[in-house]
């Protein structure tokens, strides 16, 4: 489903990833370890196209990608949870939702996405009008992973700085290594009309 071959990303003169190859198959979640510095943020920052390789490829579905914008690399199912929540504090749940399937949906699709999100997190249902910044942190955890979850993803990636939170879907909550990159790849869409990632 994704797979780098040989790439090679700089930030100026400086080389972070060095001839970085990996794959992850539909239906493997897979976790990349690594110190603070290893270049766990870049990886992600070069998938989602926001920094371009100098050297190598990046494939998604068979198809290349790392010539793409970002918003059309997102575009294709993939999606970040990310680092330190970034919730939209002065909108309210609904509207943190929507900033999430920025691609034209219909209003009908969209309801969809979000009863399905507030299946998987009942408290989001619970405080949907209510406004970001007045959530706890582990609330603002859930919205960043319901607002991710809204673009239907077919590749979920969460950084090391992603807070874990508790979901129906979810056989219980796991002990996170310190340094780390999880790539969830279901084995189909994040459909809403599913209860099961």
């Amino acid at each position: 489903m994704l797979e780098l071959r040989d790439v090679s990303t700089r930030y100026g003169p400086i080389t972070m990833l060095r001839s970085v190859s990996l794959a992850v198959a539909r239906g493997q979640i897979a976790c990349l370890l690594g110190p603070n510095g290893a270049g766990k943020t870049t990886l992600i920052r070069t998938i989602l196209g926001i920094v371009k390789p100098v050297a190598g490829s990046i494939w998604f579905e068979g198809q290349r990608i790392d010539a793409l914008r970002t918003h059309q690399i997102v575009a294709r199912g993939i999606a970040v949870v990310p680092e330190g929540r970034r919730v939209f504090p002065r909108m309210t749940v609904e509207e943190n939702l929507r900033m999430g399937a920025f691609v034209e949906w219909t209003a009908r699709d969209l309801a969809a996405r979000r009863d399905h999100v507030f299946s998987l997190f009942p408290r989001l249902g619970e405080r949907r009008r209510q406004k970001a910044a007045t959530m706890s942190g582990g609330e603002q955890a859930m919205l960043a992973m319901g607002r991710a979850l809204m673009s239907r993803p077919k590749l979920l990636l969460r950084p090391a700085g992603s807070r874990p939170c508790s979901c129906r879907c979810a056989g219980g909550r796991a002990r996170r290594p310190p340094g780390w990159v999880c790539f969830v790849a279901p084995r189909r869409h994040l459909d809403p009309k599913r209860t099961h990632a």
